[in-house]
């Protein structure tokens, strides 16, 4: 055999064996409000992804933070041209909806008694109404460009901020007004889920964990610490992440 031809096989075999070994490399987007800014679980999801598929994860943190609302996260979707590209190749995107931007306004609101209504409840409808269509339109964006048919897109649920509030910064809130915030905190979460759902996107509900004992209780130290998710909070997170699968990419 000439010299040259051995030499193309040897570099042939070479090449082959090096694209077997190179890993597949995916691309992970992480979205959030309040309850994503700084809170680590996603770094840890993504090491998930790797040890599970093993494939090497590039993850972008895209977390809004100081009373963002849907609507702001809206306008740097559309804008933003490096993000919408880094969105419509990603193969993973959590996204999380910054529930604290509707019902924590309505709540200084109430406790001043400028709510509005008959029960002085109104401006709680009104966020809610306002959360409802402003994540609708940001899911319309969303999915035009991660479509949950051919890519891993998962969304949460986290329970009363105002209990959180109770753990990070030691606030006391009467008990009849905390049950207020309850009752509109569940009735958020509820409209997370339903049209979540419409959209194809899964929910991980991450209330009966960090809050077992009911809405009206902080989460405790144990998950919840002053700058944010402890570790283990973190791990809970990530593990309900991992634990929901890698479809529709992977079975």
């Amino acid at each position: 055999m000439k010299a040259w031809l051995k030499f193309a096989l040897v570099w042939l075999a070479g090449a082959l064996t090096l694209a077997a070994c190179a890993k597949e490399k995916w691309e992970y987007v992480s979205i959030g409000g309040d309850f994503t800014y700084a809170m680590r679980w996603n770094e840890a999801y993504a090491a998930y992804i790797e040890e599970d598929l093993n494939v090497e994860v590039t993850l972008t943190d895209v977390s809004f933070h100081s009373r963002k609302t849907l609507a702001d996260m809206l306008e740097q979707l559309q804008t933003d041209q490096e993000f919408r590209s880094l969105v419509e190749n990603a193969e993973v995107v959590t996204v999380s909806m910054p529930t604290e931007s509707y019902i924590g306004g309505a709540m200084g609101r109430y406790q001043s008694g400028m709510c509005g209504g008959g029960d002085d409840q109104q401006c709680f409808r009104d966020a809610q109404a306002r959360a409802e269509t402003e994540y609708r339109l940001y899911l319309d964006e969303l999915v035009s460009l991660a479509n949950p048919s051919d890519t891993i897109v998962r969304t949460f649920t986290w329970g009363s901020v105002d209990a959180w509030a109770m753990t990070i910064w030691n606030v006391e809130i009467p008990e009849e007004e905390m049950q207020v915030f309850i009752h509109h905190a569940y009735v958020l979460m509820d409209s997370v889920r339903e049209i979540s759902g419409e959209y194809g996107i899964t929910v991980l509900d991450i209330a009966p964990i960090f809050q077992a004992e009911g809405l009206d209780q902080p989460p405790g130290d144990r998950y919840v610490g002053s700058i944010g998710v402890t570790d283990e909070g973190v791990q809970v997170i990530a593990d309900m992440l991992r634990a929901a699968g890698y479809a529709p990419l992977k079975p």
